[in-house]
């Protein structure tokens, strides 16, 4: 059924209808639908539980060492490596943690270790090397020994592919990770032997301290060498700077070291005065230009923010924004001439007329801050051109005099700092030790670290558990059916008088007698509150015309008619119950009257109403029985004296009850439905689709202005 239907059918019953938040969650329902697929959700917990069980048990059981040393270089070092780097053009930092890191991971590292523990022979690495004495296996490593150098990568066409591949398998079981906020470093090794992970962790941390150590004893000789040439560079780079400042004195008469001194402090002080003015004249144009183009304010703030009154604009702005939705929610309710629109409208245009006012009041404030901004820009630039036009060319000579006397300052100072570098270095002894410290080394892990069965046992039971659930909903999505009455409010906006109960299979006869044999049953009860439901929504005060349908083909239908006819005429009403059904009708069976003479009768013009009006024994009701006329039975029933019936019924009886065919398939129900003033249709739970009882109340919605109203069926056993 289409939106604008739905929302009709709301409209016309907006006095009993149950409102409910579109933003609301209803627990309940959502409990009930788990409820109901109990089985489903435990069989698909149980099962994924069972195959997470069984592929777990099928995973090899690794264990991980794990070894923490600390790459703790002195500092002087450190700073001599960054005054080397920072020279010879390249970065400070190159010995840094995470270069060690990569060091600890690279193949020649694993090559070395690979060799000391003769890897390429376990079967969890490699493969075994035919090889007598160990020689080729040698050959291959040759160009692995640390000797103080550096550690050369292995030409591919000296690698043996059972070598590379025990490499590469060896890599993929070592981690070295850097502790975050510290130089240590933690190196872990995962194997199916837990002592193997153990002796491999270590090994590796013994063979990165061997590298290290062979590493420092070529650093020392390296650095003073450099140094020593660096040292004879800056010393004749001096040299020639101090030549230069007293060539300069000669040629410029400046030999007796007096000089005027040129206000250099108040010529910096107004260049720096200008560069802010300029700074916040370009940020003022800026701001100006944003303004200008979009009217917005985001980037404003500070002192711009408090000058244009920016907190004012942004509430204007949030105040034009709320009118705006607000107006157009109201349109959607009210029309254009509407005493809610014209107020609505008014206030819009009064903020947005503010708005306006004080937009254009900021961007005169900020065109009148650059005027000033250029005007002080100017006079501080004239400034400094009167000052400098003060002095003359000999103050210049002395500007370029203390240049060259800065640059050779500066020189200077290089050579001091490298001459004590090369001191320090000069001056250490010979590194026998690394400065890497082993702060505890592997032990043997007795507990497995891969898989975690608990962790992964209870992960599978709890995503089967979440995809049971999903698939609960999405069962009950695709069900396509209404569980209870709240659903049926819900979608519908249509009152639910009444839910009853299941009924074990009974006859045609047993089932209408059902409420004057079980006064008491959980029936008469559901027949009770649904014509309580009709005599509290009664809008006039003469007879009541009730017409029952249903969505699709159902017997309690017309049992339900019966029902509350006979209930209406035991409380002391005078009741007609009318079989209208005249394709199938099924009253006269249930009451076990003969149907010779029908309604059929009296709107075809063979009988009058006398004749054709019958009586409940039980109850002392009227009755007009049906008769089967398919072809026949809409025009009958859509015929002026159909009409003019029930006209003259309304002054005699109080209530009228008509049971009608089924309303889904056949229009019986539209037309009869328009001359009533409650039309209540049956719908059966977990068995009528949604679509199909949507449908058939907006078809219905569509011929009468009758309240609508639902009762659901098979809600329960009695």
């Amino acid at each position: 059924m289409s939106s604008a239907i739905t929302q009709e059918l709301r409209q016309q019953q907006e006095n009993t209808v149950y409102l409910h938040d579109e933003h609301e969650i209803d627990l309940r329902g959502i409990f009930l639908i788990f409820w109901r697929r109990r089985i489903l959700i435990l069989s698909i917990i149980i099962l994924g539980t069972l195959a997470a069980i069984i592929g777990v048990s099928n995973i090899q059981s690794t264990y991980t060492a794990r070894a923490l040393m600390l790459l703790a270089d002195e500092q002087e070092k450190n700073v001599t490596r960054d005054l080397l780097y920072f020279f010879s053009g390249g970065s400070a930092g190159q010995g840094s943690v995470l270069s060690e890191v990569e060091v600890l991971k690279s193949r020649t590292l694993a090559a070395e270790i690979v060799k000391k523990l003769k890897l390429v022979n376990d079967k969890e690495f490699g493969t075994k090397i035919e090889n007598n004495n160990g020689q080729e296996l040698e050959r291959l490593f040759k160009n692995l020994s640390v000797d103080g150098t550096e550690m050369k990568t292995l030409p591919p066409e000296a690698v043996d592919a059972n070598v590379a591949q025990t490499v590469t398998n060896f890599l993929q079981a070592l981690d070295v990770l850097p502790i975050s906020g510290s130089s240590a470093v933690q190196v872990s090794f995962r194997s199916i032997s837990p002592h193997k992970a153990a002796l491999i962790s270590n090994s590796v941390v013994d063979v990165y301290r061997e590298y290290k150590h062979s590493l420092k004893n070529t650093e020392r000789q390296k650095r003073l060498l450099w140094l020593d040439k660096r040292l004879e560079t800056v010393r004749q780079q001096v040299f020639d700077a101090e030549t230069k400042i007293e060539k300069y004195k000669t040629q410029n008469g400046l030999e007796r070291g007096q000089y005027d001194v040129i206000p250099l402090q108040e010529i910096n002080k107004l260049q720096q005065d200008a560069i802010a003015a300029q700074a916040k004249h370009l940020e003022t144009k800026v701001q100006l230009e944003q303004l200008e183009k979009s009217n917005s304010l985001d980037s404003i703030a500070g002192s711009y923010a408090q000058s244009i009154n920016a907190n004012l604009i942004r509430s204007l702005q949030l105040d034009k924004s709320r009118m705006q939705t607000e107006l157009s929610e109201l349109s959607k309710r009210y029309g254009k001439k509407h005493p809610e629109i014209i107020k609505a409208k008014a206030q819009y245009a009064s903020i947005a007329s503010a708005l306006n006012n004080e937009l254009k009041n900021a961007k005169q404030t900020l065109k009148n801050e650059l005027v000033v901004l250029e005007a002080r820009i100017e006079k501080l630039n004239e400034r400094v051109e009167e000052i400098r036009g003060t002095y003359d060319s000999d103050s210049e000579a002395v500007v370029k005099l203390r240049e060259i006397e800065r640059e050779a300052e500066s020189m200077k100072m290089v050579l001091k700092t490298m001459l004590e570098t090369r001191e320090r270095v000069a001056g250490q002894e010979s590194l026998d030790q690394t400065n890497i410290e082993v702060l505890s080394y592997a032990s043997v892990p007795y507990e497995v670290s891969y898989p975690n069965k608990r962790l992964l046992v209870s992960l599978s039971a709890l995503a089967s558990l979440f995809i049971a659930l999903a698939l609960s909903i999405l069962v009950e999505k695709v069900a396509n059916i209404y569980r209870d009455a709240e659903q049926v409010e819900m979608d519908l906006g249509l009152p639910c008088y009444a839910t009853m109960p299941l009924l074990k299979k009974l006859t045609a006869k047993e089932l209408a007698d059902y409420i004057l044999v079980n006064p008491s049953s959980s029936v008469s009860e559901a027949v009770r509150s649904l014509k309580v439901a009709l005599v509290n929504n009664k809008d006039t005060n003469g007879a009541q015309i009730i017409t029952l349908t249903s969505c699709e083909k159902d017997q309690n239908k017309s049992a339900l008619s019966i029902w509350l006819a006979r209930m209406s005429a035991k409380s002391g009403e005078k009741v007609i119950l009318i079989d209208a059904n005249l394709r199938a009708p099924e009253i006269h069976k249930m009451l076990g009257i003969n149907n010779d003479s029908t309604l059929v009768d009296y709107l075809s013009g063979q009988k009058q109403l006398e004749e054709v009006m019958k009586k409940d024994s039980s109850t002392g009701m009227s009755v007009l029985l049906g008769q089967s006329v398919p072809n026949t039975a809409f025009d009958l029933l859509n015929s002026k004296k159909m009409k003019l019936l029930l006209e003259a019924l309304s002054k005699t009886y109080d209530t009228i009850i008509i049971d009608t065919p089924e309303a889904y398939e056949l229009p019986d129900a539209r037309v009869v439905g328009k001359d009533s003033d409650h039309v209540v249709c049956l719908a059966t739970a977990n068995k009528t689709s949604r679509d199909k009882l949507e449908d058939a109340m907006a078809a219905i919605s569509e011929y009468t202005q009758a309240r609508l109203g639902i009762v659901l069926n098979n809600i329960g056993n009695e």
